[in-house]
This record gives C-alpha cells, structure tokens and sequence, in this order.
C-alpha cells in the first residue's frame, strides 16, 4: 500500500499518532512529551503517538504500508508505516487520502 504526495502544513512540531488519542484529548500530553504510551494489563509498554521534531512549512506526504511476509506471534508487530515528507514553497492541487475508496489506512483491516 502506498499513498503519495498528500498535502500537510506543519506548525512547529509534527505528531504520528493513534486517532484513539483524539476521544479525550488531552493537551499537555503533546505539549509535556515526546511520546505517547500506556501499559496493558499485562505491563507491556504500547506507544500511541511520536512526537518528530521538523520544521514549520509545507510539505507533501507519502505513506508506505508494510506487512511482514512471515507472520510472527503477539507481541510481535506484522504490520507498520513508513511517514515521508517533502517541504515544499506551495501545494499544487489538493490531495486528501480520505477521499479516495482505493486506500484504507485501517491496519485491523489488513490482510
């Protein structure tokens, strides 16, 4: 899966995070930290969102889906996402992934 060359504006700092950070929002969890993490009733540390430190501006995004060729048992990871970013002086065209049925960024759904 690959998805090229969608439009994002970048104002002081970039978060790659879990949408589940957004029901409750919590500001100073972005502002205090670096990343995000919780433990399972397991005790294993999860992490739900990094922060990248790049600079203000315009950029076009392309996000590469990864899925491992041998699956590998819990807690192992099968799949992931390569996040690459070109600055840019303007956007050309308007390109949002949302909008188009071809994609789905809903790792559950992978096969």
């Amino acid at each position: 899966m690959v998805y090229h060359n969608f439009n994002i504006e970048v104002k002081d700092t970039l978060w790659i995070a879990s949408i589940g950070l957004f029901y409750e929002l919590n500001r100073n969890k972005f502002l205090e930290n670096d990343e995000i993490s919780y433990q399972t009733l397991d005790g294993e540390t999860l992490y739900s969102g990094f922060r990248y430190n790049v600079d203000s501006g315009k950029y076009l995004v392309s996000i590469k889906g990864y899925a491992r060729k041998k699956k590998l048992a819990y807690p192992n990871p099968n799949f992931g996402f390569l996040f690459s970013l070109k600055k840019v002086v303007e956007f050309e065209g308007y390109n949002d992934p949302r909008e188009d049925e071809k994609y789905n960024f809903n790792v559950a759904d992978m096969e």
